[in-house]
């Protein structure tokens, strides 16, 4: 699912809501959440079309991992979580994976799986903690990278702003917001 349309729109919603925990991500989390991880994804040298894997049950990290790839123009294969250290190694080495991104819950299958698959160069742990060079933790691994900054704008209109803001990439959005996130 491609945020950017409803980032601006609806920043505020639900993007999505776990029903096993009642967790709400918003359009505005999940946007800043795989945005972060798309530039991860590109500091560590993923260019267009290259490819990474996500392992993991369904939790709220799912998607931005999947909305990385998309915004980056990578290839990722979803792996099935109730498959073996075997299995995944075997889609590790057949999809050319770079990457595996996975959850504390299948790290320990996701660890047994990269000792056969040495072309994989990092293994990130969306929701944990990272124990070496190669497994990390999505949070740390991050922490490096920009982060949205909050801009407070000054307004005689009492109910709205309403203004244009260039962006990135030459894009320009409408914004309803007296505080614009970029």
């Amino acid at each position: 699912m491609y945020t950017g349309k409803h980032v601006h729109l609806r920043p505020l919603q639900p993007a999505f809501v776990m029903a096993s925990t009642g967790e709400t991500v918003t359009y505005r989390e999940l946007e800043a959440r795989s945005n972060r991880l798309a530039h991860l994804l590109r500091n560590r040298g993923l260019t267009r079309l290259d490819h990474y894997s996500i392992f993991m049950e369904n939790n709220s990290r799912y998607l931005e991992s999947c909305g990385a790839g998309e915004r980056s123009g990578l290839y990722y294969t979803c792996v099935n979580s109730y498959l073996t250290a075997g299995e995944l190694a075997y889609i590790l080495t057949n999809s050319q994976s770079r990457i595996l991104i996975t959850s504390k819950e299948k790290l320990d299958v996701a660890r047994e799986a990269l000792g056969e698959c040495p072309h994989v160069e990092l293994c990130i742990v969306a929701d944990g903690e990272g124990e070496s060079d190669r497994i990390v933790g999505l949070q740390a691994a991050t922490a490096g990278l920009p982060q949205n900054k909050t801009i407070n704008i000054k307004s005689n209109e009492k109910d709205s702003v309403r203004m244009m803001v260039a962006l990135r990439c030459s894009k320009l959005i409408t914004l309803n917001n007296p505080k614009l996130e970029i």
